[in-house]
């Protein structure tokens, strides 16, 4: 009795972690898809903004210059602050 009562416990829970895996694969294939759609859409983005090259140096170079602007400006504004201290 107690055999029989553990071992359809056993299949029981084969099953569910069965039920469980499948459930997992089906969720990274969709995510998967929606990853690829992703990237087909940034790709497409692309296209239209940036033409066939990378702006990406360009942006990272124009953001470095306006960092530096604004820490010159901070000094500026600091010995300005400290005349009428």
């Amino acid at each position: 009795m107690k055999l029989n009562t553990l071992t359809e416990k056993q299949k029981k829970m084969e099953n569910k972690r069965n039920y469980d895996l499948k459930g997992y694969i089906n969720e990274i294939n969709l995510m998967r898809k929606r990853i690829k759609s992703f990237e087909d859409y940034i790709h497409k983005l692309r296209g239209m903004t940036h033409g066939t090259t990378d702006r990406s140096g360009e942006i990272g170079n124009y953001l470095n210059n306006n960092h530096d602007n604004f820490r010159e400006d901070l000094r500026g504004l600091n010995v300005f602050i400290n005349l009428f201290l």
